[in-house]
């Protein structure tokens, strides 16, 4: 929809893309929590907060990032807290993953911080199995390994190695 060439027409959709995300906020909390007392909080105070309409309101593109963030956090929610135990539960699983996947494409070609949103998860999904854990842990050593040795290594002629970095 062409919404013309003015302030008005690049700052709507990051307003939508506002109020939306205090919507999820709540619908995350509720499936969190199950408590609607907390779910009114936590969107009451993400609407007085201004956050999300601050942004949109100067045209940044973190309102879609967070969107979309928020939506593929709530879909994969819905789906970790329900038990996989039936046909129908396994094809509500087939059919929202697609979805978070795409959501989660969509908020990374916004801006390239959710990547770490994509790790997360992907955290959350091999912890959930014996073989997931020893290829996380894995994974983990590997990086300290590395990041250790780019901490110690100095170049011929050098001073020290980073041992702040490798303390840490």
């Amino acid at each position: 929809i062409d919404t013309g060439r003015h302030d008005f027409a690049w700052r709507l959709p990051g307003v939508v893309a506002g109020v939306l995300m205090a919507l999820l906020l709540y619908v995350l909390t509720r499936l969190l929590f199950r408590r609607r007392s907390i779910a009114l909080i936590v969107g009451f105070l993400s609407l007085v907060d201004g956050m999300f309409f601050a942004q949109s309101r100067i045209g940044m593109n973190d309102t879609y990032v967070g969107l979309f963030i928020l939506l593929a956090y709530v879909l994969f929610a819905a789906v970790w807290k329900r038990p996989r135990s039936t046909r129908r539960s396994w094809l509500a699983f087939a059919l929202t993953m697609p979805v978070v996947g795409l959501s989660l494409g969509l908020a990374l070609a916004a801006k390239w911080v959710a990547a770490y949103a994509i790790g997360a998860l992907g955290i959350l999904v091999l912890i959930r199995s014996v073989l997931g854990r020893v290829i996380l842990l894995a994974g983990l050593v590997l990086v300290t390994t590395v990041l250790g040795y780019m901490g110690l290594w100095v170049p011929d002629g050098g001073p020290g190695g980073n041992l702040l970095f490798l303390l840490i």
